[in-house]
């Protein structure tokens, strides 16, 4: 009988944790991705939220799991399993279709970090693509980051995690600041 790896528990119980809050008319499911990479036999889950499908602001959440923490987790008692790397690495992101001025940025982080805590590592990087005569677009990208491996025995994080989404995209949505 298949045993299901530590990334694709951790893989339902997120996309149940965000499938509800769609169900409950929180917020809505606009992507979603799922990837084998079978030349470096790694996997990655991401999965797209925003508050309406009109709304321009997005989050995401996103799973990777790598060849090592595969093997660590399948192979026991092996070199590779002897720092316990089974789990995944967690990332979140946030796009924002606007160019974020670098004194809003602060504000943009301060507020982050209420909700997320300050010991993640949140960066904003703001963009304008031209073409040869005007601008063409702006984007901004919020990423926290949680510079750990997340195992199952944190699989509670992940649901907090998702209400965190939910609050930032609101927080998000309530600033006022300039739209370019």
């Amino acid at each position: 009988m298949f045993d299901p790896t530590a990334f694709e528990n951790m893989k339902v119980v997120l996309e149940g944790a965000i499938y509800d809050k769609e169900f409950n008319g929180e917020t809505v499911v606009t992507n979603r991705m799922d990837n084998v990479n079978l030349s470096s036999l790694s996997r990655q889950y991401e999965i797209e939220i925003a508050l309406s499908k009109e709304n321009p602001i997005r989050a995401s959440i996103s799973l990777q799991a790598s060849l090592e923490n595969l093997a660590s987790e399948l192979l026991p008692g092996s070199s590779i399993s002897s720092g316990s790397k089974a789990g995944c690495i967690v990332s979140v992101a946030f796009g924002l279709p606007f160019f974020v001025e670098q004194e809003k940025a602060a504000s943009i982080i301060g507020s982050l970090e209420a909700i997320w805590g300050k010991e993640r590592t949140i960066t904003l990087t703001s963009s304008v693509e031209y073409s040869n005569k005007s601008v063409r677009s702006m984007f901004s990208r919020v990423a926290v980051s949680f510079g750990r491996l997340i195992t199952e025995e944190q699989m509670d994080d992940l649901l907090t995690m998702v209400d965190y989404m939910a609050d930032s995209l609101f927080m998000l949505e309530s600033l006022e600041f300039e739209k370019k």
